[in-house]
């Protein structure tokens, strides 16, 4: 299964400096580098796509990492003019706000194999 991690930009460095990316050095060293990318989907350690998708309205703990089921995950990511924020989506219902990172159940097309 992949993991799909989105990383706040203006708090990037600090939340790279803990878990779980500890254990991703090469998530970290890509997050880390001028590219501004604030995406990575992740599988087995290693980097299949990442990309800046805007500025994210993330919140305590300033990351949130989505566990695939099936090649994909479900989130809405709704622009509110100073930002976007990541909706999940549980039980067929849109949640307001992800408050801690967790591998629910989510679909959305990651594209590879």
């Amino acid at each position: 299964a992949e993991q799909v991690y989105f990383v706040d930009d203006d708090v990037k460095n600090k939340v790279l400096n803990n878990p779980p990316f500890a254990r991703l050095p090469l998530v970290v060293d890509s997050l880390s580098s001028n590219t501004d990318n604030n995406m990575c989907i992740v599988r087995k350690g290693k980097i299949l796509d990442q990309v800046n998708i805007g500025d994210l309205n993330i919140g305590y703990p300033d990351y949130l990492c989505y566990t695939s089921e099936f090649g994909v995950i479900d989130v809405l990511l709704r622009g509110t003019g100073k930002g976007i924020n990541i909706m999940p989506r549980r039980g067929g219902a849109w949640l307001a706000r992800a408050s801690v990172p967790s591998p629910p159940r989510f679909t959305a097309h990651l594209g590879g194999s």
